[in-house]
């Protein structure tokens, strides 16, 4: 049986409660303008432990715990008739210098890989902006820029 306090596992809804709050303000203060540059939010919702970290394994009908620096937990979170998918990254407080390293080059190499396809990059944001601005409330402009 697995026991914590539910204040730990809160941590994982406040994140994404978190992320969902920054991506509605950003979409509600969304303001089209003549033209639209390419616009990118990345959200990197960080749970960061003080102490050790473990991970655990099943292996047959036991569990096996391995030392871990960092971790990524996958959350689904049913709303509605929609479900959302949630990637937080764990880290201890030693590996977090090392974590913000690795997420300085990850968006290098994003924009590496965008800089090498910019005309295409800007022929999809030139259509998903004409098929948007025709919407006038922001969850249809949200839905438009989310699902094109």
């Amino acid at each position: 049986m697995a026991l914590h306090e539910g204040s730990h596992f809160d941590s994982f809804q406040k994140l994404c409660d978190a992320v969902d709050y920054r991506q509605d303000q950003h979409f509600k203060s969304w303001k089209f303008g003549p033209e639209e540059s390419v616009n990118l939010e990345f959200y990197y919702p960080v749970l960061v432990v003080q102490g050790d970290l473990l991970e655990a394994r099943p292996r047959g009908t036991s569990v096996v715990l391995k030392p871990a620096k960092h971790l990524q937990f996958r959350r689904t979170v049913i709303r509605g008739s929609k479900s959302r998918m949630y990637q937080i990254d764990i880290v201890t407080e030693r590996h977090f210098s090392r974590f913000l390293s690795l997420l300085d080059e990850e968006l290098a190499t994003i924009v590496r890989r965008i800089k090498a396809r910019r005309r295409v990059v800007e022929r999809s944001v030139s259509r998903i902006v004409a098929s948007a601005k025709r919407l006038r409330s922001p969850d249809a402009v949200r839905r438009a820029m989310e699902e094109t």
